[in-house]
């Protein structure tokens, strides 16, 4: 083979491999997600019919940028049945009443505008308020989704280790 024919080989293959790597680069970045479990599944009888549901979760961003919380929702899940899906609690107004109540605090809460970097792991919680009475809530599977503002919308599911 001519000295050319070797030259234009090389840059052809330099040129496919720096388009692939920039691509798989460029994927990498953007594979936003979010993955996790759950810690502890604490249950609290508001009333007869309401109950108060708090998770503590584990979550990572594997992505190299930015998740960012939009919205949540906390479901109960149950094999043969539609999910239910409580009323989430804001962070102000969970800490309030875990204030109130003395219920300790394991972790912060999550809510709209939190951040998780890149590469991060948090601990964080969540509470929604189910109308069903307490019994079997401590022991039952639980759904955290999140939706981050670019409608990435992952999900954490478990129950009480």
């Amino acid at each position: 083979m001519s000295r050319q024919l070797l030259i234009t080989l090389a840059a052809a293959f330099a040129v496919i491999g720096l388009a692939l790597y920039s691509t798989l680069k460029v994927n990498e970045a953007h594979l936003l997600t979010l993955e996790g479990k759950i810690d502890d599944v604490r249950v609290i009888s508001v009333s007869p019919q309401s109950t108060l549901v708090i998770v503590d979760f584990t979550a990572t961003n594997p992505a190299k940028i930015r998740f960012e919380v939009r919205d949540l929702t906390l479901e109960r899940i149950e094999r043969d049945k539609e999910p239910l899906r409580g009323d989430v609690l804001g962070k102000a107004e969970l800490l309030r009443y875990m204030e109130y109540t003395k219920v300790p605090q394991k972790n912060p809460p999550v809510g709209g505008g939190d951040k998780v970097q890149g590469g991060e792991t948090v601990h964080r919680m969540i509470a929604a308020r189910f109308d069903v009475p307490v019994d079997g809530l401590g022991i039952a599977t639980y759904r955290v989704g999140f939706q981050d503002y670019n409608n990435v919308a992952p999900k954490i599911e478990g129950k009480k280790p």
